[in-house]
């Protein structure tokens, strides 16, 4: 096999040129007297010999290079063959996983780390023949573009171009057996079909130290792709927000926040907090690797149901 088969036609044209060169110019007999032709007739005869076999060698080696020039630009397919008749009679069933919590809005060098991580999906997303695949959006809750692999691969990048980080934490195990399950569906019990899994993470400790990859198909390849920085962030937390006492308009109640700091320095916090239409603002030291306790009174000033939202201030992680 040839990627340029026309190219041997016109090949086995130009092995004829050295042939048809070296008889245009082999240089013609010429008759000369002379008395003494027997001395004569042994010269040229042992000349002729010599002339002879270099002219056969030489031929021989502008004939090969022809041909070796020939064979070049065809570009045999030989030896690559049987391996990519392999790969394609093989199905692709493929899982892109993608990390939306909270840790992937983490800016390193001014770029979040999820937007790192955007163009690394993209890339297994892309096309590819007999490819069926699906995207998997994990956070605390895990949900599949489709629910089933599928050709459709631009409908994938357009969710994945519109997806971005959520305030929550990722569950791991959650997204490992909703990838199991379409891994299975894609596959089935064929014996032709590779499946694939890609998970695409920053893979902090706290989030990976249970996961369980036993759930998934024996056969399945796993790539993990990181998007975590060379150093650790100095990461910041809100892991709680409570109140403590009874809820009435005009009486003080006792707010608190609790704020995980892993990092290794002690860390000065501000947590604003938004209670309906008030805003409050709670700070505090946080010691390393440890989880602290905010709090402060705060009055409310609006009757019913309130929603809020506690968000730390000067933080890299959004």
């Amino acid at each position: 096999m040839f990627l340029h088969p026309w190219i041997l036609l016109l090949g086995a044209l130009a092995i004829g040129l050295p042939v048809l060169i070296h008889k245009l110019t082999q240089p013609k007999p010429t008759r000369i007297p002379s008395s003494t032709i027997r001395f004569i007739q042994n010269a040229v005869q042992q000349r002729r010999k010599h002339h002879r076999l270099r002219d056969l060698i030489v031929l021989t080696l502008r004939t090969l290079a022809v041909a070796l020039l020939t064979f070049a630009l065809a570009r045999p397919l030989i030896g690559l063959q049987r391996q990519e008749e392999s790969v394609e009679q093989a199905r692709v069933v493929r899982v892109v996983v993608m990390d939306l919590s909270q840790s992937m809005a983490t800016r390193n060098r001014n770029v979040e780390l999820f937007e790192r991580g955007r163009p690394l999906a993209a890339k297994m997303l892309g096309y590819q023949d007999k490819l069926k695949a699906d995207l998997i959006l994990a956070g605390a809750r895990s949900r599949a573009v489709f629910g089933t692999p599928s050709t459709n691969l631009p409908a994938l990048q357009q969710e994945l171009a519109a997806a971005k980080p959520r305030p929550e934490k990722l569950n791991v195990q959650l997204a490992l057996n909703l990838a199991s399950d379409l891994l299975l569906q894609g596959g089935g019990e064929t014996d032709d079909v590779r499946r694939e899994l890609v998970f695409v993470s920053d893979f902090q400790r706290a989030n990976w130290a249970t996961a369980d990859f036993s759930v998934l198909p024996e056969d399945t390849e796993i790539q993990l792709l990181s998007v975590a920085g060379e150093e650790t962030p100095p990461n910041l937390a809100i892991l709680n927000v409570s109140t403590q006492g009874r809820a009435e308009v005009g009486q003080e109640l006792l707010l608190t926040v609790d704020v995980g700091n892993y990092s290794s320095t002690l860390r000065q916090v501000q947590v604003d907090v938004s209670l309906g239409d008030a805003v409050y603002q709670i700070k505090g030291l946080c010691t390393p690797g440890s989880r602290s306790r905010l709090s402060d009174k705060i009055i409310p000033r609006e009757a019913g149901w309130l929603t809020g939202e506690a968000k730390l201030v000067g933080n890299n992680d959004g």
